[in-house]
């Protein structure tokens, strides 16, 4: 019995060379995680092609392609306009180089080479850059009353505006973190025309007395963004709860008394001045 077997160069090929043998190896991309809005940003890949010859290295974001470099085109070198960023002439197939335009250049860069025929072997590496901007303030603390009786129910919120990546809040009640229970919601906007976020997070609770020691309540919001590439907090003194006399007698401060509002006026200055110092 004799079989017939049709085999092209082609083929015989793919079949003698195991793909990627001594070949194309990706290495990887070097570059920063978290950049600012207008810094000039090289993201260098490694690679090695061994033996073969490059038929082309692509670059994408998101999925889009934004630059590219063929041997073999005329010329060798392609741009795409993409937002959030300005690719610059210095870009070579090795590193792309750019300016970053807001928060819009955030995004997960790609690097795709392939080798030339007969294998057209692709291989290809990713890297997230986060384009930090910072809000214009710091955190907001609101739903502040004037006066908490034992009992009252504290319920409060943290905003940040308009940053990126959203920031990451955290609340104190006298110096100590709150627990998960205490925290009412939380939630983040997504600005679709700035690509910013804000945050916001909502802290309710129960006021004791002991919540109020000396008639005050020290309330914090912490806000941070990137692990700590920016951070800042705001500090709130809330009056209520009662204070002890120097018999040792506990007295309610009554908001509807002259002297407990005056009393609570008094104790609310003093805390806000040493949390300024």
């Amino acid at each position: 019995m004799r079989i017939s077997l049709s085999i092209s160069c082609t083929q015989l090929l793919l079949l003698v060379l195991p793909i990627g043998s001594g070949g194309l190896e990706m290495l990887g991309i070097d570059g920063p995680t978290w950049v600012n809005s207008g810094e000039t940003v090289e993201l260098v890949v490694k690679y090695d092609v061994g033996r073969d010859a490059i038929y082309s290295v692509k670059w994408y974001k998101d999925g889009g392609e934004i630059w590219r470099y063929v041997p073999s085109d005329k010329p060798s070198f392609k741009n795409f306009e993409v937002p959030g960023i300005t690719i610059l002439d210095s870009s070579r197939p090795h590193k792309l180089v750019f300016i970053l335009d807001g928060p819009k250049g955030s995004g997960v860069y790609k690097c795709e080479i392939s080798v030339e025929a007969p294998t057209f072997y692709t291989l290809k590496s990713v890297h997230n850059l986060t384009v930090v901007v910072a809000p214009s303030g710091a955190p907001e603390i609101s739903g502040v009353k004037d006066y908490y009786a034992v009992g009252d129910i504290v319920d409060l919120n943290c905003t940040v505006h308009r940053s990126k990546p959203a920031a990451d809040l955290k609340w104190k009640l006298n110096g100590v973190q709150v627990s998960g229970s205490m925290i009412s919601h939380k939630k983040s906007i997504f600005h679709e025309s700035s690509g910013l976020e804000t945050s916001i997070l909502g802290l309710r609770f129960r006021g004791d007395a002991e919540d109020f020691p000396g008639g005050l309540a020290r309330v914090r919001c912490d806000a941070e963004i990137a692990g700590g590439v920016w951070s800042n907090s705001h500090a709130q003194a809330l009056s209520g709860g009662s204070w002890t006399t120097s018999t040792g007698t506990s007295v309610e401060l009554c908001p509807d008394s002259i002297v407990g509002i005056f009393a609570a006026f008094l104790l609310r200055r003093i805390v806000r001045e040493s949390l300024l110092v």
